[in-house]
């Protein structure tokens, strides 16, 4: 890890290993992630946004990574797993990794989204964050 190299399991969705043991962008799965953002920051929800993706058949990142559950449900994508997706800052080039001791190594990638849209994403996430637990409290 702290040669920045990959520690171990599937990398994250818009990403491989390279034959140096380094995270490298993966161009279709990067398209995805990009589309995500984009979608998000236009206005779409995460629970939509995840119909959307689900109804075109686009597959869900375990499908790509050759690690989904033999189940219906392991291969849909979740409202939850877009905004996992939308806060991972490896998105922006940082790729975080949190040991059990409390200390976080955080490895340089290539970038797939700017950070300003990232930003953005973070923003609208925090408020609709709020926003919905306002609306959870008035009913």
């Amino acid at each position: 890890m702290r040669e920045g190299k990959w520690p171990d399991g599937p990398p994250p969705l818009g990403y491989r290993v390279g034959e140096d043991g380094r995270l490298e962008v993966e161009p279709r799965e990067a398209e995805i992630v990009t589309r995500i953002f984009h979608l998000y920051t236009g206005g779409m929800a995460s629970a939509p946004i995840a119909d959307l993706l689900n109804a075109e058949g686009v597959p869900v990142t375990a499908h790509f990574k050759g690690t989904q559950r033999n189940t219906e449900q392991a291969w849909r994508w979740r409202a939850s797993g877009v905004i996992q997706i939308l806060r991972d800052p490896v998105y922006i080039g940082q790729y975080q990794y949190h040991r059990g001791t409390g200390e976080v190594l955080t490895i340089g990638v290539t970038a797939i989204v700017k950070e300003e849209v990232w930003r953005k994403a973070e923003q609208l996430r925090a408020r609709n964050k709020k926003e919905t637990t306002r609306n959870a409290e008035q009913t």
